[in-house]
């Protein structure tokens, strides 16, 4: 079957029509160029998007080759140069490169208006992942990485050979350029390329196809696996507004949790250290482990999942005139004289107001302003309401089994550097209101 034919049946099968536009990354390679040149003669709309990389001499002249393509056949293209000198210290630069080279095709594309993303990844390319990946020690994910379609990014040559596109480039008498680094075996990927590969075709000439199905094999096998953990989610991981919990006796009864915690977590930090992460199911309570961009905390029955925010340093005067703030939280203040209608034992300040769990009911008389909202420190104690002795705030946070994140972001109410009430949790009992108190001070949490 013609290659052109073959690109025709890949977009049907993809749901791709006629009309959408494509962006096509183009190098200046054989594979690009192929790519693109078949799209042109099928008429299907694309945009070309090249990136130099600033690294070489002849990217000058790959970048005026591709230019020079598209002004020929009057294709809408788009090039961008990096600077090397933007990468970061830490920071490798193919992997840099590979980030930015993505991040412009999403921005071009997006101007474009572009349904899709296309590159000229083939066959080979796959094997090459595949063997890079297991040597890395990758699981059914990384083994299966290169589909043919993955969030509109589609790969039509990815079942097509090197052989196969050098044929059709050959047989329309295409021109590309060659970027000279392919031939070095420097990098990995070109090792497996120039060495791995003709031994394992001596093996078998056939090891293509063998290879080719169990890749097929094993991507069915990831479908599936994928299927049964998203069912398994739907019972056992509990949403809420900033968080969610992995049930832990669920994953008890799991003989593969660090495999199961991979694919639950994968897609929303794939930084996690996965090895350290499986000891959480008979980890202490507290325990903590650090992603990039989240964190789980082991709970007493769950497995907590947030995203890491920094907390900000919070001190704020209050005066004996203030009658509300909205930030960081929402607290009113409010002076009430105490008499037979408003004292606190009928459970009312009055008609209006109703006592809750989360308000804080002083002695006015024993407070000196300005009292001050702040973080709560190592170290910080008070006397819980009812209690004749000191307690450290954090171990009194741990007794009415408040979550790590929770604990992090609590804040206290202070007079003259005494705590007065730790919010929205209790009140220090030396400024409790008693039998003798005149004015009454409500500090009340609005949810």
């Amino acid at each position: 079957m013609l290659l052109t034919e073959q690109i025709r049946l890949f977009l049907e099968s993809q749901g791709i029509n006629a009309q959408q536009r494509i962006l096509v990354a183009v190098s200046g390679g054989i594979d690009s160029m192929a790519l693109a040149h078949i799209f042109h003669a099928i008429k299907q709309p694309i945009h070309i998007a090249h990136v130099h990389h600033g690294k070489r001499a002849a990217s000058d002249e790959e970048a005026d080759f591709v230019a020079t393509w598209c002004v020929e056949r009057t294709l809408r293209y788009s090039i961008k140069k990096l600077n090397p000198a933007d990468k970061p210290a830490n920071e490798n630069f193919q992997d840099w490169a590979r980030n930015a080279r993505y991040a412009f095709f999403r921005e071009i594309a997006k101007q474009q208006q572009c349904s899709y993303i296309a590159t000229a990844h083939h066959f080979n390319d796959k094997v090459e992942t595949f063997f890079a990946h297991a040597l890395r020690g990758a699981g059914l994910n990384g083994l299966t990485s290169l589909q043919a379609n993955n969030a509109n990014l589609i790969r039509p040559f990815i079942d097509i050979t090197q052989p196969e596109i050098l044929e059709y480039a050959t047989s329309v008498g295409l021109l590309w350029r060659e970027d000279e680094s392919n031939a070095s075996n420097i990098y990995q990927r070109n090792r497996i390329r120039h060495q791995l590969m003709p031994v394992l075709s001596e093996i078998k000439n056939t090891y293509a196809s063998g290879l080719r199905a169990t890749m097929a094999n094993l991507q069915q096998e990831t479908e599936l696996l994928n299927l049964l953990i998203d069912q398994w989610k739907l019972t056992n991981i509990v949403h809420h507004k900033n968080h969610f919990e992995i049930n832990l006796n669920a994953l008890h009864n799991i003989p593969a949790a660090k495999s199961l915690l991979f694919h639950v977590l994968r897609e929303v930090d794939p930084h996690f250290d996965w090895d350290a992460l499986a000891t959480s199911i008979n980890a202490p309570i507290g325990s903590l482990y650090l992603g990039k961009t989240h964190r789980v905390v082991r709970d007493r029955t769950a497995l907590l999942v947030e995203k890491i925010e920094p907390i900000s340093s919070i001190e704020i005067n209050i005066s004996s005139t203030t009658a509300h703030i909205t930030d960081p939280i929402h607290l009113t203040f409010t002076q009430v004289m105490q008499d037979e209608n408003t004292h606190p034992q009928k459970g009312i300040v009055n008609a209006e107001m109703n006592f809750n769990k989360t308000d804080a009911l002083l002695d006015f008389n024993a407070l000196k302003f300005p009292l001050v909202l702040r973080n709560y420190k190592t170290g910080d104690v008070f006397r819980p309401l009812g209690m004749a002795h000191f307690k450290k705030v954090s171990d009194y946070l741990t007794d009415i089994k408040t979550p790590r994140s929770e604990k992090e972001r609590v804040l206290v109410l202070t007079s003259a550097n005494e705590i007065v009430w730790v919010v929205g949790k209790q009140i220090d009992d030396r400024f409790k209101v008693g039998a003798d108190t005149q004015m009454m001070y409500l500090v009340r949490l609005q949810k």
